[in-house]
Formats: C-alpha cells, structure tokens, sequence
C-alpha cells in the first residue's frame, strides 16, 4: 500500500480541489454505436465503411489478410473520425499480402482517430496517418517496411506501441509538427528507429530505442524545436551502412533539444553534420565505441550552464574537487573541474561526474519539483488522449489516464531538486 508523508498528502488534497476545479462539463453528443468484426460485418473494411463519425469498431480476434495489391481496395482507409478497436494486441492481426509489402496497410485520412489493440504485419507502411489529433497506441508493428508514417498532419500521438524487424524504420514524422511519441518500444529495424524529415516542435520522450542497425533517433532536413528526452538509446549502429549512430542531427535540423537520454553501448553516440544551436545536456554518453563525430557543426551547445551541468561521459577523466561557475572555489559540487572537450570546437564545459537521474514530477523540466508542476498536472487532471487539457508529460505512470496516481508522484517528490 502507498504510504505518503503528510505534506505529501496535503498536496494530494489540494491538487484534488485544482483538479475538480479545473474539470469542464462536455457537451452531450449524439450517441455513438459499436460495430464488431466480424459478427456485424465479415470485414474490417466494410464495417468502416458503415460506420459514422464518433463510433467504434471493435475487431475479435484473428488474422484479417488485406488483399494482394492491384486489387480494387489494397489498403483499409479510414475518413472518419472513428476508433478502430482490436481486441488483443498478439491475436487480431492485420496482415498484408505476404511477401509483397508493396502498399499501406492502413491509412488514416480523418482527424481525431484512434487505432488500438492490433498487429500489423508485412505492410510497405503499417499505418499511415495524414489526419491531425490521431492516436496509434498499444499496437504491434512488426515485420513492415516502416511501421508508422505521418506525414503533414499535426498534433498525433504514438504511444506504447512496440515496433520490430522492420524493415526502412519504425517510426517517420515527415513534414508534420506537434506530435507526441512517448513509451514506445522499437527495435531491430535495419535502418533507423525513429526519423524526423522536415518536422518541427515534436516531442519524443521514454522510449526504448534498441538494437537498431544504423540509427536511433535521426532529425532530418530542418527539423527544429524538437524535443528529444528521457529516451534509452541503446546499442544501435552496429550494423548499418550510413550513420551506424544512437543519435543523428543532419542537414540543418537546428535549435532542438536533446536532454536526459541514456545513449550507452552505440557504436558512435552522436553524428551531426551541417547542423548547429541544438542543445544538448544532462545525457549520459556510456560505453560507445565513439562518443561524438561531427562535420562542420560548431555552434551546438553541450552544457545548461552551472549549476545545472552538462552530460556525463564515461571516458571523461578530470576529478571533482572544485565548485562554483570558475570552479575555483573549495568543495564538490558534482561537476568536473575540467572542461571535456568532445570533438573540435564541441565541448561541455560542465561535464557531470555521475549518470544524470531524473527525478519523477519534473514536469516543466527545470530541474525542480516545484508549484509549476502542481499547476501542470492540476490542469490535465482526468484528461486522457484527445482531450483539450491532456498534457503527455503529466501521464507519469504511463496508463493513459491522469489520474491521483499520477498526483501522488508529483507530491512525493515535491520540493525535491535534481
């Protein structure tokens, strides 16, 4: 049983009373209806076909082959804002023809659509998402070219969703801004795990990036303002034939975040060429075979400045027995005395001596547990995807809903620095 001090508790009950404050009465809406698979239609698509904005598809188990290509319908589409339900994730599998993965397996059109519970299987695409307030999560991709592909819409959210043995990558955002990419698994891709071409403001947190042949995360062709954090990147590189990097910021991706990952174990921690102002900090750069390569990127920022610190890198040997913004003054203070110089013109000039840990209920990211947050999840509480007040970086523990779970962690933590 969760057992909380009594300012703790008292912060629960106040947070409560913002909450229920905060808490908006929603219009009533015409009723939806719930069309199953396939006891009301024998196909996916035509019971899509038969449904209206607001209602649910549910699909029972079982494999639905998609068509061979040049058929009059290769892929599912869908153009309304409807949820398209799977009953279990492992057994209602959405497949393409086998062995051509040469169309979409499914395409998304309308806005607000949610897509849950499914595998997708041997498709060119798994899911293509055009439309702008759209959730994919708590699916499996697996064996596709590329597993999730959004491409000019706005604001969609991917979340718990595994991706595995694709092929091209697992996840692009092309040309589309706002986006949410958090608590997914993705791994074994041959290429890259996540790539950013042209998008911009996106926020990509706790995901497991692994074992990926050439690249983690890669941010592509002016991508700027995004937001990379929290993520383990792990092992990837190994195999590749480009990058072979757990990190990639290339041609002009500029002024993006990258902050609090774990990028161990890759075979070159960062590559960025042609690209500069990203801030980068609070990393810690474990067990890569090299930490950093660059190629006419001299202006990207490898530090927050004291007393914040920078990233922690394993080979980094200088010791700590300094302090203060010169480290000049007598005592510790948990940075090196000794600027680490990375690669060229890149160095952090507040390297950290131990891994960077993040403390839970930093919702802001200041460092800080402090009202700020409380606000922050006050304002999003009862909120789950698709709601004006969901805020993502609220949803702690990851379930879907913000919730006094969530609460309590923001209150146990309150007043904690990093």
């Amino acid at each position: 049983m969760l057992r909380l001090p009594i300012s703790a508790m008292f912060l629960i009950l106040l947070l409560t009373c913002f909450c229920l404050s905060s808490v908006s009465v929603r219009p009533v809406k015409s009723l939806s209806i719930t069309i199953v698979v396939p006891d009301d239609y024998p196909s996916i698509k035509e019971a899509i076909e038969a449904a209206n904005d607001g209602d649910t598809v549910f699909v029972r188990s079982g494999i639905y082959q998609q068509p061979m290509v040049g058929s009059d319908m290769p892929h599912l589409t869908i153009s309304k804002s409807i949820s398209l339900i799977g009953e279990d994730r492992n057994t209602t599998i959405i497949q393409g023809y086998t062995g051509f993965m040469f169309d979409h397996i499914i395409v998304v059109e309308a806005d607000n659509v949610v897509i849950r519970g499914f595998t997708f299987l041997y498709g060119f695409v798994g899911c293509v998402v055009l439309g702008s307030g759209c959730q994919i999560i708590e699916n499996n991709f697996i064996g596709n070219d590329e597993g999730i592909g959004m491409g000019y819409g706005d604001g969609n959210t991917v979340s718990r969703n595994l991706f595995r043995g694709n092929d091209a990558c697992g996840i692009t955002i092309f040309g589309s801004s706002n986006n949410v990419v958090t608590a997914n698994v993705i791994r074994e891709t041959l290429n890259f795990g996540i790539y950013v071409f042209n998008g911009n403001n996106n926020t990509i947190f706790e995901n497991e990036i692994v074992d990926n042949l050439d690249v983690g995360i890669i941010l592509d062709a002016y991508s700027s303002n995004n937001i990379v954090r929290e993520n383990d990147i792990l092992r990837n590189g190994w195999g590749g034939e480009v990058w072979n990097s757990g990190i990639v910021l290339w041609n002009f991706a500029e002024s993006n975040y990258i902050v609090s990952n774990n990028v161990s174990g890759n075979a070159k921690g960062v590559f960025q060429a042609r690209t500069n102002d990203n801030r980068i900090y609070h990393n810690s750069f474990i067990g890569n075979s090299e930490q950093l390569v660059e190629e006419n990127s001299n202006s990207n920022i490898w530090d927050d400045g004291y007393s914040s610190g920078g990233n922690y890198w394993d080979d980094y040997v200088g010791v700590d027995e300094n302090r203060g913004p010169y480290q000049n003054l007598t005592g510790t203070d948990g940075i090196g005395d000794t600027p680490y110089t990375i690669e060229g013109n890149n160095i952090d000039h507040y390297p950290l001596m131990i891994p960077y840990v993040y403390v839970l209920g930093d919702l802001n990211n200041d460092d800080k547990v402090n009202m700020i947050d409380i606000g922050l999840a006050a304002s999003a509480f009862g909120s789950f995807p698709g709601y004006l007040r969901w805020n993502p970086e609220v949803d702690i523990n990851k379930d879907g809903v913000i919730n006094l779970r969530d609460i309590a962690i923001v209150a146990r933590n309150f007043g904690m620095p990093l």
